[in-house]
């Protein structure tokens, strides 16, 4: 039985697996939560009125807290969802033949029998059943309840007339609950896939973005290379070939958002290793060895674009400057990035001949580190001499 139809059938299957993901999370909590209080109410009736067999009792009602107990273990461990429905539909009609023996035999048969209105309640409202399931379960718990006492003959023709009378009533009342339920559900659901379906389209707008502004930058880097070659003067060249080197860290993290699934954040691993091939090839630096250590790191695109610039500028400065006037050992940069909770931890080292921190915090390069870590990403920068120049930066990202 369907509230209403979705538009096709891609939608219904849709809803159906939606649905029964729902729905086991909720059978699981709701299946442990009845048993519970189950038990509860009837150890504190038994206290408060005991009643003769009251071992039969205990055992009739242990019976269907073992059943809710074994639903909630076959809903959280995703067993056989079609035994879990049929024991969810069976446990409520044995829960209610119990009762309405208990009520007849113990408590002398002088009673409507509440716990059936209850029970039907249970099966529309908080089961967790699907509408059709829980109406084949109610009309066959009030179709028994009905031929036991009319059989068993414990109630007169008023009685009776008033029970039918009020499972009726409960019958009524629960369905028009679960309809109401039920249709919310669904509407919420078509919000649901509305929301998806907007965020997908923002992701694909995102990343469309993302490649325009890939494609802009490269279009700028290649008038600034065609302009580089007019320029004989080697320090204006080099300001031209830094500004390349520049705009193509920025235009290398557009394109890894591009390419990747998740529009928020770069992961700075892969991004590293890019990043490290362009300054080789770019800076002729095929004899400096980079030992990487970044494993897995996502950065949000916001403390990523200025993180890349950092390295970019500190590994640039590394190559040009470091290893000049010193030893013939091998050139050794060393970078590791660490994401613990929130914070990031960058740390550059190379085995140059470090600098004089006079003439370093004259440099223009140093100048824009410092000034991106302290206003872009809020962090600290510290930078000391230990066998070569050792960068320490570390801000939050969030």
């Amino acid at each position: 039985m369907k509230i209403f139809n979705f538009e096709t059938k891609e939608l219904d299957y849709k809803y159906e697996e939606y649905r029964k993901e729902s729905q086991l999370k909720q059978i699981y909590i709701i299946a442990i939560f009845t048993a519970s209080m189950y038990f509860t109410m009837v150890a504190f009736e038994l206290f408060i009125k005991p009643v003769e067999n009251s071992q039969m009792v205990i055992l009739l009602h242990s019976l269907v807290t073992f059943i809710l107990i074994l639903i909630s273990f076959i809903a959280y461990y995703k067993i056989n969802y079609s035994l879990m429905i049929k024991t969810l539909m069976i446990a409520p009609f044995i829960a209610s033949l119990i009762n309405t023996y208990v009520v007849i035999y113990s408590h002398g048969g002088a009673l409507f029998i509440s716990e059936v209105y209850l029970i039907v309640f249970w099966v529309f409202t908080a089961s967790g059943l699907n509408l059709k399931d829980a109406m084949l379960t109610a009309l066959a718990i009030v179709f028994q309840s009905i031929v036991i006492n009319y059989y068993v003959g414990v109630l007169d023709d008023n009685a009776l007339f008033m029970h039918i009378f009020w499972l009726f009533s409960a019958f009524t009342l629960s369905f028009m609950s679960a309809f109401l339920l039920h249709s919310s559900n669904k509407t919420i659901f078509l919000q649901h896939l509305q929301l998806i379906q907007e965020v997908k389209n923002k992701n694909i707008l995102l990343q469309e973005l993302s490649h325009r502004v890939k494609n802009n930058l490269q279009i700028v880097s290649s008038i600034l290379n065609k302009h580089s070659t007019k320029v004989n003067d080697q320090d204006s060249k080099e300001v031209f070939l830094h500004s390349i080197r520049t705009i193509r860290s920025i235009g290398m993290i557009h394109e890894k958002l591009y390419l990747s699934e998740d529009i928020e954040s770069v992961n700075f691993s892969e991004y590293m290793n890019s990043l490290i091939e362009y300054i080789k090839y770019s800076l002729n630096s095929s004899n400096v060895e980079f030992n990487v250590k970044c494993v897995n790191i996502h950065i949000s695109l916001k403390s990523a674009v200025p993180l890349g610039l950092i390295v970019n500028e500190i590994l640039t400065n590394s190559i040009k400057y470091a290893f000049n006037n010193r030893s013939s050992k091998k050139a050794i940069i060393n970078i590791e990035i660490e994401k613990i909770s929130e914070h990031i931890y960058l740390k550059i080292r190379d085995n140059g001949v470090g600098i004089t921190f006079d003439r370093l915090e004259k440099n223009f390069g140093f100048k824009l580190i410092e000034s991106l870590t302290t206003f872009q990403l809020k962090g600290e920068l510290d930078y000391f001499n230990d066998e070569g120049l050792n960068y320490v930066i570390s801000f939050e990202d969030n």
